[in-house]
């Protein structure tokens, strides 16, 4: 009997007081709008369209490369014409990925972006995002070491621009 006393005791006394409100956090912040649905909704097709959009304009550089390097000094505004299937945009976004850092280890980029949208559309995740872009990371790194060791001993060593294996 004395304990149900003294617990409705201590309930009283917790609610008279009032407790400051504690200012939220950057990451609760964030932790808040990555559980909004509609949010993660939008990410999700984001992710999905720079996935989409970075597969396509790799693919079509591959092809075009050569005939868009004239591209790579001109500014944004000039009246010149890409060859690429996404645009002078896509273009350059290839250029970079393609030969100024991983070479043709670049399609795991578009690989990683569609692992990010696949994240966003997902309620319960299983597997975690920064396990996903060390290993997109040090895969784009390797395939990009491999393929400049075999290129190395082909005559096509500066197909690209800066070889298969990037800059």
């Amino acid at each position: 009997m004395e304990k149900v006393e003294t617990k409705k005791k201590k309930k009283k006394k917790d609610k008279g007081k009032s407790q400051p409100r504690k200012k939220p956090t950057l990451f609760a912040k964030i932790d808040k709008a990555l559980s909004n649905e509609t949010f993660r909704f939008v990410m999700g097709l984001f992710f999905s369209l720079v996935s989409l959009l970075s597969l396509i304009s790799i693919i079509s550089f591959l092809f075009t490369w050569a005939d868009d390097q004239s591209l790579i000094g001109d500014s944004m505004i000039t009246d010149s014409f890409a060859r690429n299937q996404v645009g002078r945009l896509g273009h350059r976004w290839a250029n970079l990925l393609v030969s100024e850092l991983f070479g043709l280890g670049a399609f795991i980029v578009p690989l990683f972006f569609a692992g990010v949208a696949c994240i966003c559309f997902r309620k319960k995740l299983r597997f975690s995002f920064f396990r996903m872009l060390v290993l997109s990371l040090s895969g784009a790194v390797l395939f990009s070491a491999i393929f400049s060791f075999v290129f190395s001993f082909t005559p096509a060593k500066h197909i690209f621009g800066e070889g298969a294996g990037g800059a």
